[in-house]
């Protein structure tokens, strides 16, 4: 059990509007009096898919009904990829993650809060297993990593799609996750 002390910081939730991501927005609203937080949220288009710019409509839609100030930006990971002979996986997390702190940074914020969650770090685990990580990767993900916190690490992604479906909130999914055309997902299904 890891603890993270949050009360009083300004947190920077990363919202993709898939379920994860969503159900971390809608905790940490549903905390924010009572924590004194300040929320910030971010979402990263990776310009992969056309309907990506749904997903971000969703969450910019997300944000403003909870008075949540909104970042985002678009991002040619299919390029970055090319010119820094990446994955394409590997060149959106840099990007994502580059975005991340830059907004972190502008806006003064404590953390940046991933919705990762118990089947992600089941599923790096493996990953880092297949590619013949050393010891310290083979710990899958950590709930703190500098400015970096992810909370819902105890939680099953079934679970959390439960937890929305009984609130009645709806999230979006995004039809690369179904794809075996990514390393990360053959390693899912």
């Amino acid at each position: 059990q890891v603890h993270m002390e949050v009360t009083g910081k300004k947190l920077l939730l990363a919202v993709s509007g898939g379920a994860d991501s969503v159900c971390l927005l809608h905790l940490f609203h549903k905390l924010q009096r009572e924590l004194h937080l300040e929320l910030i949220c971010v979402h990263v288009n990776h310009g992969l898919r056309e309907s990506a710019v749904i997903d971000e409509a969703f969450v910019k839609v997300m944000a403003e009904v909870r008075g949540i100030p909104f970042y985002s930006t678009v991002v040619d990971v299919k390029e970055y990829a090319a010119k820094n002979k990446m994955t394409i996986e590997e060149a959106g997390r840099t990007l994502r993650y580059a975005y991340f702190e830059e907004v972190r940074r502008e806006t003064g914020a404590d953390y940046v809060v991933l919705a990762h969650h118990k089947d992600d770090c089941a599923e790096t685990f493996l990953f880092h297993l297949c590619r013949g990580s050393g010891v310290r990767g083979l710990g899958g993900i950590r709930p703190v990593a500098g400015t970096l916190l992810r909370p819902l690490l105890f939680a099953r992604r079934e679970e959390i799609e439960t937890y929305l479906a009984s609130k009645g909130i709806a999230f979006m999914t995004d039809e690369t996750n179904l794809s075996t055309e990514y390393s990360r997902n053959r390693i899912r299904y």
